[in-house]
């Protein structure tokens, strides 16, 4: 049933980031329809944030209260009436509201699905199952381009969102007649069990104060600013900077997605070796993120060195691989830092990076428009910021994050935890 409870979760969070890079596919005949500027287009990118990380954290909270089950349920039928609306979106206000909009009701979306495959899956096998989970946000923000880019230009962008809320639909029924929420046997793995008791900010903030916590949080911060620019940008540059058509474009973007779903696979499947071998997150987990990282952002800067489009997608590529396998190991370290309250600590993780989420397209579109006509410039900017915060983000996590060092935490509702 594990196995089953995953493949849901898979085609959920593949519908929730098709749901994400839809505006991205979708950014040129938006942007001609309501005559908008690079930087008025980064505002509509980032707003889809503004409101996300708060919805994350009171959403992944109600789920511990209400159950993960219920709440994915509901979830995706707000995702259903949300789509649907595209039909009154008749200018940039309303393409601002939509978006503010869409991202309160996929916010809890991320958290609340890692505390459901927790509740079926040991420690040691965590990693795979949340770098499956992972790859299918890949695949839903880049695979699924060709179709996404094919069904934009023969009926619409308006008709091609309805018919994503009609997927979330379809998704919702076989859900909640078939899943379950929680194995019927006991677990055989040791861990303290979810807790529907009130949050005390004395007992929670050592552990989200720590060193280890805040440079977790850092790493979902420059991990997910490349998420966001591909989302937001990537399509744009590949046609007007690479030079691709656009049916090029998608074909480039689902291979771009395919590489880094399978490479965040294997990444996360070491990952667990290393962990079941010698049950050490600083080892497993820290060092394996951090390297990662890194060579994310070299293989970013590489892609800017060459002038092959095709060696560029190749680069692109592996960095994606690389960047996305972060976003599989960190919530296992933040979920381990507190286990009891497993969706609000994924929660923090999803909502810190989407804070990124919300800064990287305006950021991004401000590169553009100071590089004026040269476009080429601009997203060059725009890059070597996010290599940048990779390589020190990456260096200051493999110092100081040590979730395996001790330190007794109070709580009222379930045994202490270890946390630096």
């Amino acid at each position: 049933m594990r196995w089953g409870i995953l493949a849901f979760l898979f085609v959920a969070i593949f519908i929730n980031f098709v749901d994400k890079s839809l505006i991205g596919y979708a950014a040129v005949p938006i942007m001609e329809e309501f005559n908008l500027s690079y930087v008025q287009w980064g505002l509509v990118g980032s707003s889809f944030f503004w409101v996300f990380s708060i919805s994350g954290v009171i959403g992944a909270g109600l789920s511990d209260r209400i159950g993960s089950k219920k709440m994915l349920s509901i979830l995706l039928m707000s995702w259903t009436v949300l789509q649907f609306g595209a039909y009154a979106i008749v200018g940039f206000p309303m393409l601002i509201l939509y978006r503010v909009l869409l991202g309160i009701s996929e916010g809890p979306f991320t958290p609340t699905g890692y505390a459901h495959l927790r509740k079926w899956f040991p420690p040691q096998s965590r990693g795979k199952a949340f770098s499956i989970f992972n790859s299918g946000a890949t695949l839903g923000a880049l695979v699924a381009a060709p179709i996404i880019v094919f069904m934009i230009e023969n009926t619409g962008w308006r008709t091609t969102f309805a018919s994503l809320g009609l997927l979330s639909f379809i998704w919702v029924i076989p859900w909640m007649l078939i899943a379950k929420e929680k194995p019927k046997d006991s677990m055989s793995w040791s861990e303290p069990t979810t807790t529907s008791g009130k949050l005390k900010w004395s007992e929670i903030s050592p552990i989200i104060l720590s060193p280890t916590c805040i440079f977790v949080l850092l790493s979902c911060f420059a991990s997910f600013w490349f998420t966001t620019w591909s989302a937001v940008w990537l399509p744009t540059y590949l046609i007007q900077v690479i030079h691709l058509t656009t049916m090029q474009m998608g074909y480039a973007a689902a291979a771009i997605g395919v590489a880094g779903a399978i490479i965040s696979i294997l990444v996360s499947s070491v990952s667990d070796r290393l962990f079941e071998k010698n049950q050490n997150y600083r080892k497993s987990r820290v060092f394996i993120g951090a390297t990662t990282m890194v060579m994310g952002a070299l293989l970013l800067y590489a892609s800017m060195s060459v002038n092959s489009a095709v060696l560029v997608v190749i680069f692109l590529c592996l960095a994606k691989g690389c960047i996305t396998s972060v976003l599989a190991i960190t919530p296992q370290i933040l979920i381990h830092l507190l286990p009891e309250r497993s969706g609000f600590m994924s929660s923090l993780g999803t909502s810190f990076m989407n804070f990124s989420g919300m800064i990287s397209p305006i950021v991004s579109g401000y590169f553009l428009k100071i590089a004026g006509d040269n476009i080429t410039l601009g997203f060059n900017y725009a890059l070597f910021f996010n290599i940048g915060l990779l390589v020190i983000v990456a260096v200051l996590f493999s110092i100081f994050a040590r979730p395996d060092k001790p330190k007794k935490i109070g709580w009222n509702s379930a045994d202490n935890v270890s946390v630096s």
